[in-house]
């Protein structure tokens, strides 16, 4: 599932979408020892690992 979606789905179900909060990401938290096919370290600098919307129903 994308962002869109999702933000799409909260409006179309009545939800007004008040605020939209992206933790910075520390890439020092990361080991350089960790691999993976998925995540690459300069990609995480762009995309934050929690997006948190504040939501309250249309009245």
């Amino acid at each position: 599932m994308n962002i869109s979606t999702m933000v799409n789905s909260l409006v179309s179900n009545g939800f007004i979408i008040e605020k939209i909060l992206e933790e910075k990401t520390d890439t020092k938290l990361y080991d350089k020892a960790y691999k993976s096919r998925f995540f690459q370290e300069d990609k995480n600098k762009f995309c934050p690992t929690t997006i948190i919307f504040k939501c309250k129903k249309r009245v």
